[in-house]
């Protein structure tokens, strides 16, 4: 099509609108997304051959209707299209056993056959049903018209029909044209009141998109369509409420509604203070712009803020203020601003949209009642009301927001709830208003096995526990570690003596001893000899540094430190008494029996890194743990099974190692440190010692092989396990994924028998002792599938931090579920999965967000670890310069750092694409066994600096191109296009310069999927292209105009020479 006087730019909603579907993965399902469908519904005689006639006079008149679209020169344009004739479809289904359905069949075929860009964007077709009842049924793009110009024009069809019909003159046009559509908006963006309500966005929009990236988990399948689910009506008592509330508070019921709304959308998205819903307007706010039947409406952020504290009334009202305020300033383009504070466009979210009332026709003295069944495409999740007198309907599109995940029904019932919880006492608080109902509540108590709030602590100790499995076998072997092994007898003798030696250095209830060992047999008669005396052990790891071991022993007071000939050196020098497990006074010390300690006596005392750097002694009793351990099913008796010691002593999960096999009467492998730090040697002496049991961090089965370890159950966690560890490990073994924080006793939920194929598994189910919560800030039970925080309660819950009463109190809280119970805050953010298992998604007080996404490192690191020839990998965030957070990839393997990021440019978003991947001979670990990552080392980034010379003619080529388009003086091949500043509207310009002065035929979904130079070249193909290469011509005489020159000549020549554009 060719660009002439009679081309015009597009107003920012239609070029919204056609970056929206031009963008799309699926460009012909999203056309049929953006179509709107009205029906109409006539009682009486049509008269097809006038109706046809007036449709085409009608349309004829419209000039907006008339527009076809087409790009030139990197800008896209309209021009209206003189038709000579408009189709008219008719058919006739009088016959058919179900005439209704044959109507919504066609209205649906009709709906779903994408509309060309060239022109018509409308059609229409006569649905006879009966003798004496008609279907009219339009369809239109809504690039040519909104809801509130289907009404304008359908109102006029009915006006020169009737006229036609009854042999009335006919009423002249009062339509406005595309060019008045263009000089309305104009005129708006050179206006104060554009900078005012430029202003008031500024302040509105949250700070941070803190929706962008959640992902949708266990979304909703999706529909064939994009159509809304049939309206499903709200219940009549329900709206009687309703109204009766509006009455009272002199609110309009659908400012009730959205704030109901809200309240629903905050129950399965909390992870914002404020809750934001897109909410549609006409943007028709002057009477010129309501006599022009084109595309004028929009969508604007409604941010609420609703509080635990405020009423119901409070909040209602604040609704309704935020709603008035939205309509104050409908007319800004607020997708402008979110383009630039949230980089990569506003955050999928919930819409509100009451649609029109269905308005009447006069057709000739026939009655048309027409209805819109259809508003747009949906980014998130749309919820329509549609009312028929006092009755309204609900119906529900999309499926890119969590509640998606509800059914239309599950929905409106939910909506109804809200409704009657709010309408029952408008001076409730909020928090008091019940979102789930009780078939969730009970659901949800099910999976936390809340039955633990009222199950008993233990009352057996530790030590009692052991002396038990000492009576029923005394020979068996109870633990080793190379040449030396003890019975059960003999480990129980040994710590006799040595508890007998504590109490004579004042070890006893109360008081703690700390223990300096690597990985050993007399680690663990040092265990069972401190718990023996009624003391707590603390464990120090010889590889902590000085510093951290001053402050543990200042923090913990032990009476003494027990340690062993090797690390005597290590233990000189901190002012504590040391016993060397193997003196002689120890031997020679009588093995009598103390008196057993208290189930309430702290047992042991696990230092963990604080948030602040200062590392908290975490304190856990001895029911704590006697309630844990036996709780595992592996398929194995407890005599048959033979546990690893792979864990460091200061990383809890030793314990869990240790008490599951002595306290059950297995046998206890311990692994020595060379062989903890070697693959090869765990190996050989997994195999060597028949070890079944194998306890390790997902970052060291990573680095274990699984060939010849056959029948070996693996227990892994510690921190979040990849998918490749599961698909190497999972086939031919049970393979648990546990969690747990220190502060509730090891672990409190394991998962069921993983599998391969499934993705990053569960952290599982609940143990017996604990009791499970996931909660919003307002400490309410979060629906399955929606994020929140993770709270444990039970038995499992230890006893605090020692000498730290106010962390204690900030983190152990009370429980609102059971009167007179503590549960643990974690930290962490999980959700409960479909099949009834936890899902981790990361810490709440350590987001990690790129570009203003939210970013799962677990999904990169598993896209990385699938890489071609990538052994090991693991992905962490670096600020290597301030205020510049990049994403990083560390990998093992025979790989070219450049060959695996431009794979993972094809598998992931351009912004979880790690900036730098740095290939390592091994990953580092800490003592406990976890990913080191201090120790990785910096990347040297590919830019050198944030610059890479082109490298090739192409590469060279393009970089010109880049530089032109964003106004820059250089651009290297690893530089970002939208890092530099380009957003969706210069990137159709870029690619229409690449593809005139390449001859090729990029598309701009392209340069999203890969934005760099170095990561388009390879998708150019020269040549290709529909245009003829560039060629120098003598400069004219009369240059043309530029996009932006032409635009402004043509407005200011329809202005009649305004000075609205001169600038002083």
């Amino acid at each position: 099509m060719q660009v002439d006087e009679r081309s015009l730019p597009l107003t920012r909603a239609q070029l919204d609108i056609w970056l929206a579907q031009d963008l799309a993965p699926d460009r012909v399902r999203a056309a049929t997304a953006w179509q709107l469908a009205v029906i109409v519904k006539i009682d009486g005689y049509v008269d097809y051959e006038v109706l046809g006639w007036a449709l085409h006079r009608v349309v004829g008149e419209c000039e907006p209707i008339r527009a076809s679209f087409f790009e030139e020169g990197g800008h896209v344009l309209q021009k209206p299209v003189d038709y000579a004739d408009v189709e008219v479809a008719f058919h006739d289904v009088s016959d058919s056993a179900d005439p209704l359905q044959e109507v919504h069949d066609l209205v649906s075929e009709l709906q779903c056959t994408p509309l060309p860009m060239s022109g018509p964007l409308f059609r229409f077709a006569l649905i006879q049903a009966r003798p004496d009842q008609f279907f009219l049924i339009g369809c239109f793009h809504h690039l040519v018209l909104d809801g509130s110009g289907i009404a304008i024009f359908g109102h006029r069809l009915g006006s020169v029909y009737s006229a036609v019909m009854t042999g009335a003159a006919i009423p002249p046009p009062v339509f406005g044209s595309l060019t008045d559509l263009i000089e309305y908006e104009s005129a708006y963006e050179s206006s104060a009141e554009y900078l005012a309500d430029r202003d008031y966005w500024v302040r509105t929009l949250p700070p941070d998109n803190d929706q962008q990236s959640q992902p949708v988990s266990d979304p909703a399948p999706e529909s064939e369509t994009d159509l809304p689910s049939p309206p499903l009506p709200l219940d009549a008592a329900v709206l009687r409420r309703v109204d009766a509330l509006a009455q009272a508070t002199g609110l309009p019921p659908s400012s009730l509604i959205t704030a109901a709304c809200a309240l629903l959308v905050r129950a399965w998205d909390t992870e914002s203070s404020d809750v934001v819903l897109d909410f549609p307007v006409t943007r028709r706010v002057s009477p010129q712009s309501r006599t022009v039947p084109g595309m004028v409406a929009g969508v604007v952020p409604l941010v609420v803020s609703p509080t635990a504290t405020m009423t119901v009334s409070e909040f209602c009202v604040h609704v309704d203020n935020r709603i008035r305020e939205a309509l104050e300033h409908q007319r800004f383009p607020v997708h402008t601003l979110e383009r630039a504070r949230y980089s990569q466009g506003a955050p999928s979210r919930v819409s509100v949209n009451f649609l029109p009332s269905t308005f009447t026709l006069d057709l000739g003295g026939s009655v048309g009642t027409a209805s819109v069944l259809s508003a747009g495409a949906v980014n998130g999740l749309g919820l329509f009301f549609a009312s028929d007198g006092a009755q309204l309907s609900l119906s529900v599109a999309g499926s890119g927001h969590r509640l998606a995940q509800c059914d239309p029904a599950a929905l409106t019932h939910a909506l109804e709830r809200v409704l009657v919880g709010m309408t029952a006492n408008p001076s409730r608080p909020l928090l008091s208003v019940e979102v789930l109902d009780r078939e969730q509540t009970s659901r949800l108590s099910e999976l936390g096995n809340r039955a633990a709030l009222s199950q008993r602590p233990a009352r057996e100790t530790i030590t009692e526990a052991f002396a038990r499995q000492v009576r029923c076998a005394p020979d068996a072997v109870a633990v080793g570690c190379g040449d030396r092994a003890l019975t059960y007898q003999e480990l129980d003798v040994a710590s006799d003596r040595l508890a007998q030696f504590l109490v004579g250095v004042g070890a006893g209830p109360g008081r703690c001893v700390g223990l300096v060992f690597d990985r050993c047999v007399e680690a663990v008669v040092a265990i069972l000899g401190v718990l023996k005396t009624g003391a707590a052990y603390v464990p120090v790891d010889p590889a902590h540094p000085d510093e951290r071991v001053r402050f543990m022993l200042a923090d913990a007071a032990p009476v003494a430190l027990v340690s062993g000939a090797r690390w005597m050196e290590r233990v000189d020098g901190f002012g504590v008494p040391v016993v060397d497990v193997a003196d002689p006074p120890v031997a020679e010390t009588p093995a009598a029996v103390l008196p057993a300690p208290s189930p309430d006596d702290i047992a042991y005392v696990i230092y963990t890194s604080g948030t602040t750097g200062t590392p908290k002694g975490v304190a856990i009793a001895h029911h704590n743990v006697t309630q844990l351990v036996g709780t595992l099913e592996l398929g194995l008796d407890a005599g048959e099974q033979v546990w690893s010691q792979w864990h460091s002593y200061s990383f809890d999960i030793s314990g869990w190692e240790i008490f599951n096999a002595l306290l059950c009467g297995a046998r206890l492998a311990i692994v020595p440190q060379e062989a903890a730090r070697s693959a090869q040697e765990l190996r050989e002496l997994v195999r060597g010692e028949q070890i079944n049991v194998l306890g390790l961090t997902p970052s060291a089965a990573a680095a274990l092989s699984p060939d010849g370890l056959d029948g070996v159950a693996l227990l892994v966690g510690g921190e979040p396990c990849p998918a490749d560890v599961v698909e190497r490990w999972a086939p031919g073994r049970v393979m648990l994924n546990q969690y747990g924080p220190t502060e509730t006793t090891m672990w409190v939920t394991v998962s069921e028998p993983l599998t391969a194929g499934r993705g990053a598994p569960p952290i599982g189910r609940a143990l017996p002792g604990a009791a499970l919560f996931v909660l919003d800030a307002w400490l309410r039970p979060m629906p399955v599938g929606a994020i929140g925080e993770l709270y444990v309660a039970g038995p499992h819950v230890g006893v605090g931090y020692v000498g730290r009463a106010g962390l204690t109190a900030a983190r152990f809280v009370a429980c609102p579920f059971a009167a007179g119970q503590r549960m643990y805050r974690t930290g962490d953010l999980v959700r409960w999965g479909a099949d009834g298992q936890l899902r981790y998604v990361g810490r709440a007080d350590e987001q990690v967000k790129i570009r203003g996404y939210r970013v799962e490192l677990g999904e990169v690191q598993a896209a990385l670890a699938q890489c071609d020839g990538v052994g090991q990998a693991a992905v962490v965030v670096r600020e290597d310069r301030p205020g510049d957070k990049r994403l990083v990839g560390y990998v093992t393997g025979d790989v070219d750092s450049a060959t695996v990021r431009a794979e993972l440019a094809e598998r992931l978003p351009v912004y979880m694409v790690p900036a730098a991947v740095v290939v390592v001979d091994g990953l580092p670990l800490t003592v406990n066994g976890k990913l080191d990552k201090r120790a990785l080392p910096a990347p040297e980034y590919v830019d050198g600096g944030r610059y890479r010379a082109p490298g090739t003619l192409v590469e060279e080529v393009l970089a010109g191109i880049y530089g032109q388009i964003l106004g820059l003086d250089r651009v290297g091949v690893d530089d970002s296009f939208f890092d530099l500043g380009g957003d969706s509207i210069l990137a159709m310009r870029l690619i229409a310069a690449i593809n005139t002065s390449l001859d090729t035929d990029l598309s701009v979904r392209t340069l999203f999927d890969a934005p760099t130079i170095a990561q388009l070249a390879p998708h150019l193909a020269i040549g290709t292209g529909s245009r003829k290469p560039l060629i120098a011509q003598p400069r004219p005489n009369r240059v043309p105009l530029s996009y932006a020159q032409q635009r402004l000549w043509f407005l200011n020549r329809f202005e009649g020479g305004a000075a609205t554009y001169n600038m002083p």
